[in-house]
């Protein structure tokens, strides 16, 4: 990923270097330009005067009232898409499904490899490129073990 990025910068620096050059202008092939001629003094301004009726008053607009809650439970989730249970603020319940986070330096297939055989985790997804990581459905023992390694930087539900 670095080398991209180092690439990628380098490339950029040699397209700027080249176009750079070419695209400004010789400064002794330009017109010359005019000064302005500055004025005596400024030319006065007309002043407002005051009125003996007060503004109208603008219509601000009118609040709206906020919906209101109703009693009827939200709507099931479509066909095919299983239903997230939550707890009474509306967050899901983890239920024993967990991301793990890895230290940047660790190998995502090593460490899923080696809980997998000493720990009997099974992961769901794993996820090599802007992070290191993988989600797994772990029970509180192979939290636990996940927890005691010094790759694993978090265990969150």
């Amino acid at each position: 990923m670095r080398r991209r990025v180092a690439a990628v910068t380098l490339a950029l620096m040699l397209a700027v270097s080249a176009v750079g050059p070419a695209g400004a202008a010789d400064p002794s092939t330009d017109p010359p330009t005019a000064e302005p001629t500055p004025t005596a003094e400024p030319s006065p301004t007309a002043e407002p005067t005051p009125t003996a009726e007060p503004p109208a008053p603008t219509a601000e607009p009118t609040p709206t009232a906020e919906p209101t809650p109703t009693a009827e439970p939200p709507a099931p989730p479509p066909a095919g898409v299983p239903a997230v249970p939550t707890d009474a603020d509306g967050r899901p319940i983890p239920d024993g499904r967990y991301i793990v986070i890895l230290d940047p330096s660790a190998n995502t297939a090593s460490v899923i490899t080696r809980h997998r055989q000493r720990d009997g985790i099974r992961a769901d997804r794993r996820f090599d490129n802007a992070v290191r990581a993988f989600t797994a459905s772990l029970d509180p023992a192979q939290r636990r073990a996940l927890l005691a390694d010094p790759q694993v930087l978090a265990v969150v539900p």
